[in-house]
């Protein structure tokens, strides 16, 4: 089954006529579309808090399986040139409050443009005082993945973002975001089309890899969330050339382990965390 959040109805407007899902009472107050076989599509409504919680109660309710896929589709804010228009997989995205980062694992190769959103609970736009590096800004995709990690490892979660203004949100119409949607659409069917069919979804971490992560995780006392997260800093590091040997090296985790407590695994996952983006 592929799970599927987004904000507004006009964002998945097309996706929901192209796959035939018919409305259905799965969640109450929250519009939710099905075909009841393949794909289930839920309206989270705009903004982190609704984006965060309608999430984990929607996925809260499904019997979410080892095979099943998150994806995220929604519109953005462009913060530089680089992303001036277009649809684009997200990399990277930071929650602005928390200033937490997480990283979905890049397995598939959908041509698309590669970029980092930041997320925040207002409505961007343009002249506000943000941090710099960030190509999209949008207020759901970090909540969304914060809620999503419960239920979903870093590569079976896709976040896709189309921009829709450059910080003019008063300029955007429920019409502007459904011809987007349309107009993105076949890209997004070729990346349904690919996790349907299996290609690239398993985990690029070894067997031994993923082992270790187990045993790392309950030396660190690290919570299911925690372990989750773990899991995505070091899916991450391997992604961009670096062992979890020269991680556990790097911060002498040999000498550090087993912590006394959470608080200290909490610590030493945030080291991680640094030493892996640095």
């Amino acid at each position: 089954m592929i799970y599927v959040t987004a904000a507004l109805y006009p964002e998945a407007s097309a996706l929901i006529r192209h796959f035939r899902l018919k409305k259905t009472e799965l969640l109450r107050g929250r519009d939710v579309f099905t075909d009841h076989e393949n794909m289930t599509l839920v309206l989270t409504g705009t903004g982190e808090l609704n984006a965060a919680s309608v999430t984990a109660a929607f996925l809260a309710k499904m019997n979410v399986s080892d095979d099943d896929v998150l994806l995220s589709i929604g519109s953005a804010a462009s913060l530089c040139e680089d992303s001036g228009s277009g649809l684009f997989i997200i990399n990277k995205m930071t929650d602005l409050n928390s200033g937490r980062s997480y990283y979905p694992d890049m397995l598939i190769h959908t041509g698309l443009k590669e970029t980092s959103v930041l997320t925040g609970s207002t409505v961007y736009r343009k002249g506000d005082n943000i941090p710099e590096g960030y190509g999209l800004y949008d207020m759901e995709s970090a909540a969304v993945y914060h809620a999503a990690k419960m239920f979903f490892p870093p590569h079976r979660m896709f976040f896709l973002r189309f921009v829709s203004d450059t910080g003019t949100p008063q300029a955007v119409t429920a019409s502007d975001l459904e011809r987007l949607s349309n107009e993105y659409l076949p890209a997004v069917i070729r990346l349904v089309e690919e996790v349907r069919k299996g290609k690239k979804t398993e985990s690029i971490l070894t067997k031994e890899d993923e082992e270790h992560i187990i045993q790392l995780a309950e030396q660190m006392k690290c919570t299911e969330f925690m372990k989750n997260e773990l899991h995505g800093y070091v899916s991450y590091a391997v992604l961009t050339g670096l062992s979890l040997k020269q991680i556990e090296e790097g911060l002498s985790l040999a000498e550090r382990l087993p912590a006394e407590n959470k608080e200290e695994g909490k610590k030493i996952l945030y080291e991680i965390r640094q030493f892996v983006i640095q």
